[in-house]
């Protein structure tokens, strides 16, 4: 155990706002409580496109580096010695690098990623969220223009206008007049005019564009006079300018509808360019103090930025790894708005559940382990529910103030990190240590992965992913599961569960793979087969898993067979 004493805690400071085009300095901070050897330390600043997609197994999420600046500033093998040791990196970001942004398809992350190679053991590493603002635009304002509903002019009685913009400047207001012609013929009620965002994602074949609304202003209109000015002031949500990479883009968009009685609407896209002020220009700016939902909006948004959180749909949220983290408000009937904070993850298989308000495992040693490094972060967090894919807290707390939202939000990150920890340093099972050998010879047969905590073994083959599994039941019993997902669904004349009596019809090659098994399942997904545990003896599940592989082959379409 004291071995796990030997990776440095990581710190890191940075500025709290980074801009396009400028120069930063990062400092970090090794503190070592025994001296520790360092074979090297890198400090990466990462600009990272975002976006989901789903298919038949789930919501996917899809990353592409925009931007990444890599700083060694130690290469050779150093021994740390006990207290802080302290690095610093200059990083010059490009000017034309997009900053950080939040939207329905699309979103622009940025973050730190610390790294010390420790030789012979795991490496310490730590991911820190950055903030990039958008580059200040310069003081240079475009030719003013005028868009008009019809480039010909009015035509005969049908609906026309006329429209110029102000400056559009992020976060303040955009002012503006319409001209409305053929008032006579007309009925115009209401100009409507909705902020869009049209992002541009990579897709299979070329790429996929859509347009999202980020807010909505009405003028109510009565009885306008001919080629009347009617002037509007619109106050522009907090946006970045657009930007456009190889594959991605964001560009901004007012559509601006003319409502009518009695006849169709007419409406004008126009195309915004969006500029921001410097710092000096929005710290002479006073704002009233906001109250309600934009009150909270802003305080939630402001607690994200300070601990690393992204803000959006009322959420806290950040990945790590393959878990979200989110953070909400909750009503519990008279027990008023508490915070709630909840952590999803794949199947850990490891029997996490909630013992006494703390969270331990099926298999004692390791959960002695997670509880060493856990219980010291409850402070503050109140565990409702655990188990192998979901964690959940609860704080008595409305969630109204900054501060609160803040500590809960770095309490739950602090947790979250000790239990990664934790998961990286996790043995075997005490009755699966003898056979860890032999699981780790069956990994490398089958080029797959084998996580020790869990016994698990999985990974792809001809784009067929694979597991074989060991599992446990409430009462600690184990058994085997042999799992394989073709390519494509799986037709349903094979679907079915069996584990005694007769056996449906099975798709070519399974049935000689049953002798000893509990129970079958084929589903459109996958084709999971279930067997007692083979402790040590673990080759007869690897032949039996490589003949699964190429029944998953053949219902994939990848050989001569059926559907």
């Amino acid at each position: 155990m004291s071995l796990l004493k030997t990776r440095p805690e990581i710190r890191l400071a940075i500025p709290r706002v980074i801009v396009p085009g400028d120069s930063l300095t990062a400092r970090v901070v090794l503190r070592c409580s025994v001296p520790v050897p360092v074979d090297a330390l890198s400090i990466e600043l990462v600009g990272t496109g975002v976006w989901y997609t789903h298919s038949q197994h789930g919501r996917h999420r899809n990353t592409l580096d925009l931007v990444r600046l890599v700083g060694r500033p130690l290469v050779e093998r150093t021994e740390l010695t006990v207290g802080d040791h302290e690095y610093a990196v200059s990083f010059a970001v490009p000017p034309d690098a997009p900053p950080s942004f939040s939207g329905g398809l699309l979103s622009v992350e940025w973050e730190f990623r610390v790294r010390a190679d420790i030789p012979w053991w795991p490496d310490a590493k730590a991911t820190f969220v950055a903030h990039v603002a958008p580059r200040p635009s310069s003081e240079v304002v475009g030719r003013p223009r005028v868009f008009a509903s019809d480039t010909s002019g009015p035509q005969g009685t049908k609906p026309y206008a006329e429209l110029s913009l102000g400056e559009v400047v992020s976060g303040e207001a955009l002012e503006g007049t319409v001209a409305l012609s053929n008032t006579e013929h007309n009925d115009y009620r209401a100009i409507e005019f909705r902020l869009t965002s049209r992002e541009k994602i990579p897709s299979l074949f070329s790429s996929r564009t859509e347009q999202h609304k980020h807010g909505g202003w009405k003028v109510s209109l009565s009885s306008p006079g001919e080629n009347e000015l009617i002037r509007f002031s619109l106050k522009l949500p907090s946006i970045v300018p657009a930007f456009e990479t190889q594959k991605l883009s964001l560009s901004w968009l007012l559509e601006v509808r003319l409502s009518l009685g009695w006849a169709l609407d007419t409406t004008l896209w126009i195309p915004l360019e969006v500029r921001t002020r410097g710092t000096r220009d929005r710290t002479e700016t006073s704002a009233p103090l906001a109250v309600g939902s934009d009150r909270l909006a802003q305080v939630w948004r402001q607690a994200g930025r300070d601990t690393g959180f992204n803000y959006r749909d009322a959420e806290l949220s950040r990945d790590s790894g393959a878990a979200r983290l989110v953070i909400r408000r909750e009503h519990r009937g008279r027990r008023g708005l508490r915070l709630l904070a909840e952590a999803r993850y794949p199947d850990y298989d490891l029997g996490l559940r909630m013992d006494d308000g703390r969270l331990r495992s099926r298999d004692a040693a390791q959960s002695e382990l997670i509880g060493s490094h856990t219980d010291p972060k409850l402070e503050g967090l109140q565990l409702e529910h655990a188990d192998d894919m979901r964690l959940l807290f609860s704080v008595d707390d409305p969630g109204t103030r900054m501060r609160s939202v803040a500590e809960t939000a770095d309490r739950f990150a602090a947790f979250w990190f000790a239990f990664e920890t934790a998961l990286e340093s996790l043995p075997a099972p005490a009755d699966m240590l003898e056979a860890v050998p032999a699981f780790q010879a069956a990994a490398r047969q089958l080029g797959g992965e084998l996580d020790v905590a869990s016994m698990d073994i999985r990974g792809s083959r001809h784009e067929i992913p694979f597991a074989l599994e060991v599992q446990w039941d409430d009462e600690g019993n184990a058994r085997m599961l042999l799992e394989v997902r073709p390519a494509l669904p799986i037709d349903a004349r094979w679907h079915q569960r069996w584990s005694d009596g007769p056996r449906d019809p099975l798709p070519e090659g399974i049935e000689p793979l049953l002798e000893g098994a509990r129970s079958v399942e084929i589903d459109a997904e996958a084709v999971r087969i279930v067997f007692p545990p083979c402790g040590s003896e673990v080759q007869p599940m690897v032949d039996r898993l490589e003949a699964m592989l190429e029944v998953g082959r053949r219902l994939s379409g990848q050989g001569a067979g059926y559907r």
